[in-house]
């Protein structure tokens, strides 16, 4: 709840400032600042506005000083292990929660899901002051995307189709088709390290935690000694959430 008030005041004070800004900012800083910064605020606005309304499957939990207090009823010593539990969750809820998230840096240096699309978006987005103004040359400002993600939209595209489909499998949400397409994809390249890394994370959301085991130990001599033990923790943390989701 607390997020969710937080946006709609950074929102509410928004929609107040922008027209003060359209209607003071332009004639103060002139049209050849005033209207691209105008424009940019709306793209923020119109962005936030939209994250507003979309669900978020998460929980919040408010922990004070870093304690932990859940009841539960009929469940004896559990409350304690669990407490236990949720407090490793807690302190490593990153790699936990996104199993594949040090991967995707690692592999993909956080390239996003469609690189085009951005790509294309901002081409557009930074071509309107031009188009508005009818100033040639402030079509210059389309130099910022295609420096910003040309890049990233190589790399991405460079990348080994199946490779590129599996990664697009785990923004749908789908491990499982992810896994299939790395194990397609090593069986063809058994060399393919990024592929071995990305199918550990895989393995770690679909609970195939000794296939999980078998590959991480193949592995552990091309990943530095940090990553390894992240990986092992892991790996342990994630069988034992997947034990007590049996209980």
């Amino acid at each position: 709840m607390g997020i969710r008030l937080i946006r709609s005041l950074l929102l509410l004070l928004a929609s107040i400032l922008i027209p003060v800004l359209v209607v003071v900012g332009i004639p103060v800083l002139g049209p050849y600042l005033g209207v691209p910064i105008c424009i940019g605020l709306l793209g923020l606005f119109l962005h936030q506005l939209v994250r507003f309304f979309q669900r978020e499957d998460a929980l919040e939990f408010a922990i004070p000083d870093q304690r932990v207090s859940i009841e539960f009823w009929n469940v004896g010593d559990g409350k304690e292990k669990f407490q236990d539990l949720f407090k490793q969750v807690l302190t490593r809820r990153e790699t936990v929660q996104k199993p594949l998230e040090r991967v995707d840096q690692e592999t993909i240096g956080g390239t996003p899901f469609n690189p085009g699309l951005y790509f294309v978006n901002g081409l557009f987005l930074f071509s309107i002051p031009a188009l508005i103004l009818e100033e040639p040359l402030l079509f210059g400002l389309c130099l910022i995307p295609i420096l910003r993600d040309s890049s990233r939209m190589v790399k991405y595209y460079r990348m080994d189709p199946l490779f590129r489909m599996a990664y697009q499998a785990i923004r749908r949400d789908d491990p499982q088709r992810a896994v299939e397409l790395l194990e397609k994809l090593l069986s063809e390249s058994p060399g393919h390290i990024d592929a071995r890394k990305f199918l550990f994370g895989g393995y770690l959301s679909t609970e195939e935690f000794q296939k999980a085991s078998d590959l991480l130990s193949s592995i552990s001599n091309d990943l530095d000694s940090a990553t390894l033990q992240a990986a092992q923790e892991d790996l342990i943390l994630a069988m034992r959430i997947a034990e007590r989701k049996k209980i």
